[in-house]
C-alpha cells in the first residue's frame, strides 16, 4: 500500500489543458486504494513548451499549439481576440500591423510605398479643394466690387491677393516633391 497520497494532474474537461495539481484522496471503501476524480490523471505531464500548452487527449499528454490572445487579420491589421487552442487560425498572425499602409506579404507587415503616396496624395487632393473653397468664398464678393467698378484700392489689391493664392493652390500638384512634403501657399491676411 501506498502510504503518500499520489499527485494527480487536473486537466480542462474541454480542451484537456493542464490546470493544476493536487493529491489524491484516499478509498474510504478501500485502504490499498486512492480516488483519481474525472479530469485528472497520475500521469505526469511533460516540461512545458513555449507556444505552447500541455494537454490530455486520448490518455497521454501533448502540446498543444496555444494561439489564444490577440490576433490581428493579416487583411486590414484589425484586432480580434482568440480564444481556442490550436494552430494560428488562417488569415491570422499575431504581430500587430505597425501602422497605415502597411500590408501582409506572408511572413511580415511591410511598409506598402504605392498605397502610402496614394493616401497622401488624396489628402491633398482633399486639402487644396477645401483651401480653394475658402479662397473662392473670399474672392466672390471683392470680384463684385470690381466689375462693377466700385472696389477700393485696398480691395483690388486684397482681390489680386487671393487670386494669386488660388494660383498657386492649383499648383500645389505641380510641386517636385508632391504629395509629400507639401509646401503650402500662405493665405492671404
Amino acid at each position: 500500500m501506498q502510504t503518500t497520497a499520489p499527485t494527480i494532474y487536473n486537466y480542462n474537461p474541454a480542451t484537456g489543458e493542464l490546470l493544476g495539481t493536487s493529491q489524491a484522496d484516499p478509498d474510504p471503501l478501500d485502504a490499498d486504494n486512492w480516488l483519481i476524480p474525472a479530469w485528472a490523471t497520475t500521469t505526469e505531464p511533460p516540461e512545458a513548451v513555449a507556444g505552447s500548452v500541455r494537454c490530455w487527449r486520448d490518455g497521454a499528454w501533448h502540446q498543444c499549439e496555444d494561439n489564444r490572445g490577440t490576433l490581428y487579420q493579416i487583411t486590414n491589421g484589425e484586432p480580434i481576440q482568440h480564444a481556442q487552442l490550436g494552430p494560428l487560425p488562417v488569415g491570422f498572425t499575431r504581430e500587430p500591423v505597425p501602422g497605415q499602409h502597411y500590408t501582409w506579404n506572408g511572413k511580415e507587415w511591410v511598409f506598402d510605398e504605392q498605397a502610402a503616396r496614394a493616401a497622401y496624395a488624396s489628402a491633398a487632393l482633399l486639402e487644396r479643394n477645401r483651401l480653394q473653397v475658402e479662397a473662392t468664398a473670399r474672392i466672390a464678393p471683392l470680384q463684385d466690387a470690381a466689375d462693377l467698378e466700385d472696389a477700393t484700392e485696398a480691395e483690388r489689391a486684397e482681390l489680386e491677393a487671393w487670386k494669386r493664392y488660388r494660383v498657386a493652390l492649383n499648383r500645389v500638384p505641380l510641386q517636385d516633391a508632391y504629395p509629400n512634403p507639401i509646401e503650402w501657399p500662405t493665405a492671404p491676411n
